[in-house]
C-alpha cells in the first residue's frame, strides 16, 4: 500500500513554499529550448547572446559561464537561433523545430571572426536527453498529410501500445469517442489536456468531454508512461495543443468529403453466424446493409497573426462535420459536430506574457445507440455543448527562475433523448437481445475548475546541472444527472420466461435516477533534472489528496407502484474515505560517445489511480428500489397492465442508511512502473529505438457482496466458504465444443442481496510491452513515423482469498490475457480489447517538389490481432442455478478469455495530394482512399449464448436462457471509401 497519512499541515505548507518561489509536465503546452555555445576547441563561451524568433516576440539571453542557455515554455513551431559575440562569426541556425513536450538540445560553435554570418542547415536533433518517458508526438504537418480519418482518437491507434476499440474508415467513426487501453492501463486512467487545461470528465474516466476541430492542433503529445511528475495516472496522456497568431497573419479554409455514394458496394463479411443450439438454431441473413459510410462532409477555417507586432497576437478557428452512416439493418445514424476556438496571446512585457483561450464543441447527434439491437425507435438524439476558458500567465524572473499560473473553467454536459419519447410503450428487450418501443433518457452537467501553478529553477552543484521544477494544483469536479424512463417505468425482459405459475418474463418495475456529487484533487509535485557528464537524472516525487463529497436530490415516485414505491430522498453528507497518496518517478538517461547519438534509458515509476464519482456516488444513503413481476407476453412485445402479475417484491431500502460501506482506509489503485530504452539517431532527424515496459497493477478497487453472519448476525464481506453449487450451465459453443459449467450460489443463511463493501482487492495484473519505434521528420523529401509492439497483459493472483465467488468471470482466469470491454460511445458493449501485438507505419513522399508537376503521396498502414470472443451466458439473480440469490452473473463458457478471436484486421490508407503555390496564397487539393484493399474482417459478434440449466442434483430447470441473436455478426470493417478535400492557405 502507498497511501500515506501525511499530515494536512505538511501539505499545506509544501503548497504556501512552492508558491512563494514554463516547465514541461503532462500537461505541457510548449516545448523547451536548451543549449550551449562552444569555441573551436570545445570551450564554453559565456557572454553569448542568443536570440531565438519565431511564434511570438524575439527572446533573448546571454550564456552563463559555462555556456549553457536555455528558452522554456516555447510554443510548438520553428525557430531561427541567432547567437552573437564581439571577435566571432555571428551563427545562424534559421530551422530549429520545437515540439510539446520535448526537450531540443542544440551545440552551437563559434569561431574567430571570418564572415558576418554563418548559417547552419543542419536539422535540429529529435533525440532528447532530459525526460525518460514511452509515446508519440504528432505533428501539425503529419495530422495534415497523413491519410487518417480526422479525430484524436484515431491518432491513438499509431502510438506504440495504444489499442483502439473501433476501425474508423475515412471518418465514419468520428462522431462518437472510442474506447482504448495503453501500455496495461484502461481508458478510465486516462487523462485529456487542451492548450494545458485538464478537462478529463469526472464521471465518465478517462473521457473526453468534447469533440475537436483536427485543423486547430498544431500538434498532439501523447504520453504511455515514464518519469513526467506531471501525469496523474498510469493512464494514456494526451495533451492536445492549438495553434496560435505569430507576427504574420496566416490563415486556412478547407473542404473535405468523404462518401456520398462513393462507397464500394459490400462484400462479403466474413462468417455469418451459424445455427445451432447456441442460438436456438437461427440463421443470420442481415449483415449486407450494415456499417457503411453515406457521407462525411466537413469545413473549416483558421486565420491569426499580429495585432500588435511583437506584443499582441489573435488566433480563431471554426470547423463543421456532417457524419452520416447506416448502422445494420440500415438504421441511419447522423452526427453534427460543431467547433470554434479563439486565442489571444500578450507580450506585456519583456519578461511576462499572457494567454487567453476559448474553446467551443457541440455534439448533435441523431441516431445515438444505432445498432442491430438497438432499432431506431430505440437510438437517442443528443444535444449539448461544453465550453472551455483558460487563462494563463507566465513571468521570467532572470534566466534561472520561470513561473507559470492558470485559471480555467470546463462546462460540460449533454442530454440523451429516447427517439420514440418518454410516452412510448415500456421498454423490452426481446427474447433475440434486442430493444423494443424507447429507451431511457439520460441529461448531465459536469463542471470543472482548476488553478495551478508550475515552475522552474536552475542551479549548479559543482559539475552538475540542475533544473527543479514544482507546482501545485487543485481541481474541482461537479456531476449533476437524471435519468427517466418510458412508458410506466417497467423493463421487460422478454427472453428470461419461466418465472410464476405460467413461465412468466422477469420485469422490473424502475424509478428514475439521480446524482449530485463533487470531488476535488490536490496536487503538488517537485522533480530535479540533473545533468552531468554524459549522465541525466531525473529524479521526483508527486503527492495527490482526492476528496469526494455527496451532494443532495430527490427521486420521484415510481409511475405505476406510487404507494409501495414512494419517492427517495438523499440528502447528502460528507464521503468516509479519500484518497492520498506520494509516489516517486526516477529515470537515468546515458547519453554514449562524444557525439551523443545514442542514448541507453532507464526509470521506475509509481502511479496512482484517479477518482470519479463512480467510486462513491452509490453510497450514503440508499436510493435503490426496484420492483419484481412477471410479464405473460401476447407476443407483441408490448407491455400491457393486464399481461402482468401483481407486483412480487420490491427490493432494495431507499431511504435508509445505505447498507452499501466502503473501507475508510481505500487506497487507489497502484501501479510499479520500469522502462529499459535505447535510441539511436542515425540522423538528426531520424531516430530509432526499442523500449522495454513491465507494469504491475494492484489494488484494485472492488465492491463485495455484503452478507449476514450465520454466527454472529452481523454483515460482513462474502467470502469462499460461503458458496455452495447450485446447479450447472450446459451448452453447446460455436465451434462445436460442448461446456459444463457448475454454478454456485450464497448459502441460505447467508441471507444476501444486503449491499456491498467497497474496498481494494488483492487481484493484480502484469504486463509486459516492447516496441520498436521509429521516427524520421519531413526532410529530404520525406517522412515516417511507426511502430512494431509486442505486449503481454495478463490476470494474476487470483486465488480464493482475493475471488470470493467461485464462478467463473472474464478475467477470472490466472494467466489469462487481460480484456478490457468496451464502454466508448456508440454500440460497442461486444468489443473486448485484447492483442498480443500491433504496428502501425505512416509516411509521406514528395515527388519532385522542384517541378511543376510534381506531387506527395502517403500511406498509413495499421494492422493488430484480432479482439477475442469470450463467450458467456449471462443470468439473473433471481435465476434458480444460483439459488436465487440476488446476484446477476454472466457466465465466461468458454475455455479461455481468448480461446475465440476475430481475424486480424489490417487497414491500408492511401493519400495523392497536389500542392499549387501563387504569390501569396497556396491551394492543396487531394484524394485519400481508406481501407484500400477492403479488409472485411468481423469486429463484433453477439457473445452471449443460449444454454440449458440445471441444478445441483442434475436435474433440468424451466427457466429459459435464450438468445436467437448469439454469435450474430453485429460490426464488420466499413468498406473502401474516397475522400476528396481542398485546402486554401495564405501568409
Amino acid at each position: 500500500m502507498n497511501r500515506l497519512k501525511l499530515p494536512r499541515v505538511i501539505a499545506i505548507a509544501s503548497i504556501l513554499l512552492l508558491a512563494t518561489t514554463g516547465a514541461v509536465w503532462a500537461q505541457a503546452t510548449s516545448g523547451n529550448l536548451y543549449g550551449t555555445v562552444v569555441d573551436n576547441e570545445g570551450n564554453p563561451l559565456p557572454g553569448v547572446t542568443v536570440t531565438v524568433s519565431g511564434q511570438g516576440a524575439p527572446q533573448v539571453q546571454i550564456t552563463d559561464s559555462k555556456g549553457a542557455f536555455r528558452f522554456l515554455g516555447l510554443s510548438p513551431g520553428t525557430y531561427e537561433v541567432k547567437a552573437e559575440l564581439d571577435g566571432f562569426s555571428t551563427i545562424d541556425y534559421p530551422n530549429v523545430r520545437i515540439n510539446v513536450g520535448r526537450n531540443t538540445t542544440i551545440e552551437i560553435q563559434m569561431s574567430a571572426a571570418i564572415e558576418e554570418t554563418i548559417t547552419v542547415t543542419s536539422e535540429s536533433p529529435l533525440l532528447d536527453e532530459r525526460k525518460v518517458s514511452t509515446g508519440a508526438t504528432v505533428t501539425q504537418v503529419e495530422l495534415e498529410k497523413i491519410p487518417t480519418a480526422r479525430d484524436p482518437w484515431v491518432i491513438l491507434q499509431s502510438v506504440p501500445g495504444v489499442l483502439v476499440d473501433r476501425i474508423n474508415v475515412g471518418g465514419n467513426q468520428s462522431g462518437q469517442q472510442s474506447n482504448f487501453v495503453g501500455g496495461g492501463s484502461g481508458r478510465a486512467s486516462a487523462v485529456w489536456n487542451v492548450d494545458g487545461v485538464e478537462i478529463t470528465d469526472p464521471a465518465a474516466r478517462g473521457a473526453s468531454p468534447t469533440y475537436y476541430n483536427f485543423d486547430a492542433f498544431e500538434e498532439m503529445q501523447v504520453s504511455t508512461g515514464g518519469t513526467d511528475i506531471g501525469a496523474r495516472t498510469n493512464g494514456v496522456q494526451l495533451n492536445l495543443v492549438t495553434k496560435r497568431g505569430t507576427n504574420e497573419w496566416r490563415g486556412s479554409g478547407r473542404f473535405f468529403d468523404t462518401g456520398s455514394g462513393q462507397a464500394d458496394p459490400s462484400v462479403s463479411r466474413g462468417d455469418l453466424a451459424k445455427p445451432g443450439p447456441w442460438n436456438n438454431f437461427t440463421t443470420q441473413t442481415d449483415l449486407e446493409k450494415g456499417n457503411i459510410t453515406d457521407s462525411v462532409e466537413e469545413y473549416g477555417a483558421d486565420v491569426g497573426g499580429p495585432i500588435i507586432k511583437d506584443h499582441l497576437w489573435i488566433w480563431g478557428s471554426y470547423s463543421f462535420q456532417d457524419i452520416k452512416v447506416l448502422a445494420f439493418g440500415g438504421t441511419p445514424d447522423a452526427t453534427e459536430l460543431e467547433n470554434w476556438a479563439l486565442k489571444l496571446n500578450a507580450q506585456l512585457t519583456g519578461s511576462n506574457s499572457l494567454t487567453a483561450f476559448y474553446h467551443y464543441g457541440d455534439k448533435r447527434k441523431f441516431g445515438r445507440g444505432a445498432a442491430r439491437t438497438r432499432p431506431p425507435e430505440t437510438t437517442w438524439n443528443q444535444t449539448g455543448p461544453t465550453d472551455i476558458y483558460k487563462l494563463e500567465d507566465t513571468h521570467i524572473f532572470n534566466s534561472n527562475f520561470y513561473l507559470t499560473g492558470l485559471l480555467s473553467y470546463v462546462g460540460g454536459g449533454f442530454a440523451l433523448a429516447p427517439v420514440s419519447g418518454l410516452n412510448a410503450p415500456d421498454m423490452v428487450l426481446d427474447p433475440g437481445g434486442v430493444w423494443r418501443n424507447s429507451f431511457l433518457h439520460h441529461e448531465t452537467t459536469r463542471p470543472q475548475d482548476q488553478a495551478k501553478i508550475d515552475g522552474s529553477y536552475f542551479f549548479n552543484t559543482g559539475n552538475a546541472n540542475h533544473e527543479l521544477k514544482f507546482g501545485v494544483g487543485f481541481r474541482d469536479n461537479e456531476v449533476t444527472s437524471n435519468t427517466t424512463y418510458p412508458g410506466h417505468g417497467l423493463i421487460g425482459l422478454a427472453g428470461f420466461t419461466g418465472f410464476g405459475p405460467n413461465n412468466g418474463a422477469l420485469t422490473y418495475a424502475v424509478h428514475g435516477g439521480r446524482t449530485n456529487d463533487t470531488f476535488t484533487q490536490t496536487n503538488v509535485v517537485l522533480q530535479d533534472t540533473i545533468t552531468t557528464g554524459n549522465f541525466t537524472i531525473n529524479a521526483g516525487l508527486r503527492y495527490d489528496l482526492q476528496e469526494p463529497e455527496a451532494g443532495s436530490f430527490t427521486i420521484p415516485a415510481q409511475q405505476l407502484f406510487p404507494n409501495e414505491m414512494p419517492a427517495i430522498t438523499r440528502p447528502g453528507g460528507p464521503i468516509p474515505f479519500e484518497w492520498e497518496s506520494l509516489t516517486p518517478r526516477v529515470g537515468v538517461t546515458y547519453a554514449l560517445g562524444a557525439e551523443r547519438k545514442t542514448l541507453l534509458r532507464a526509470s521506475y515509476s509509481q502511479f496512482a489511480d484517479q477518482l470519479g464519482t463512480g467510486f462513491f456516488s452509490d453510497l450514503g444513503v440508499s436510493t435503490f428500489r426496484q420492483g419484481y413481476l412477471y410479464w405473460y407476453d401476447n407476443g407483441d412485445n408490448v407491455i400491457d397492465l393486464s399481461e402482468l402479475s401483481p407486483l412480487q417484491f420490491i427490493g432494495g431500502e431507499p431511504g435508509t442508511a445505505n447498507s452499501n460501506r466502503v473501507d475508510p482506509g481505500l487506497d487507489p489503485a497502484m501501479t510499479d512502473e520500469i522502462i529499459l530504452g535505447v535510441e539511436h539517431a542515425f540522423l538528426p532527424e531520424l531516430v530509432v529505438g526499442l523500449s522495454i515496459t513491465l507494469r504491475n497493477n494492484s489494488d484494485f478497487v472492488s465492491s463485495e457482496i455484503l452478507v449476514v453472519d450465520p454466527d454472529t448476525g452481523q454483515l460482513r464481506p462474502h467470502r469462499r466458504s460461503d458458496y455452495v453449487q447450485r446447479g450447472s450451465i450446459v451448452g453447446t459453443l460455436p465451434n462445436g465444443q460442448q461446456f459444463n459449467i457448475p454454478t454456485f450460489g450464497l448459502a441460505v443463511d447467508r441471507d444476501p442481496a444486503r449491499g456491498f463493501f467497497r474496498t481494494n482487492e488483492g487481484l493484480e495484473e502484469d504486463y509486459l510491452g516492447i516496441s520498436l519505434t521509429f521516427n524520421k521528420r519531413l526532410s529530404n523529401r520525406w517522412m515516417l513515423r511507426g511502430h512494431f509492439t509486442a505486449l503481454d497483459w495478463t490476470n494474476e493472483n487470483i486465488n480464493a482469498e482475493t475471488l470470493e465467488d467461485p464462478n467463473r468471470f472474464v478475467n477470472s482466469i490466472p494467466g489469462s490475457q487481460v480484456l478490457v470491454q468496451s464502454a466508448g460511445s456508440g454500440s460497442f458493449s461486444e468489443t473486448w480489447i485484447s492483442s498480443t501485438w500491433s504496428f502501425n507505419i505512416a509516411g509521406m513522399y514528395q515527388v519532385a517538389p522542384d517541378r511543376p508537376w510534381g506531387f506527395n503521396v502517403a500511406a498509413d498502414i495499421n494492422g493488430r490481432e484480432g479482439y477475442a470472443i469470450p463467450y458467456r451466458v449471462a443470468l439473473s439473480g433471481r435465476s434458480a442455478v444460483f439459488g436465487r440469490d440476488g446476484i446477476n452473473r454472466t457466465i465466461l463458457v468458454a475455455p479461455e478469455n481468448d480461446t475465440f478471436r476475430h481475424d486480424d484486421p489490417i487497414l491500408v490508407n492511401f493519400r495523392i495530394e497536389k500542392e499549387f503555390t501563387f504569390n501569396s496564397f497556396g491551394l492543396t487539393v487531394g484524394a485519400d482512399v481508406f481501407n484500400a484493399f477492403n479488409d472485411n474482417s468481423t469486429l463484433q459478434r453477439d457473445g452471449v449464448l443460449s444454454a440449458d440449466l440445471f441444478d445441483a442434483n442434475g436435474n433440468p430447470l424451466t427457466e429459459n436462457i435464450d438468445n436467437s441473436g448469439a454469435d450474430f455478426v453485429t460490426e464488420t470493417v466499413s468498406p473502401r471509401v474516397w475522400r476528396f478535400g481542398v485546402r486554401l492557405s495564405w501568409n
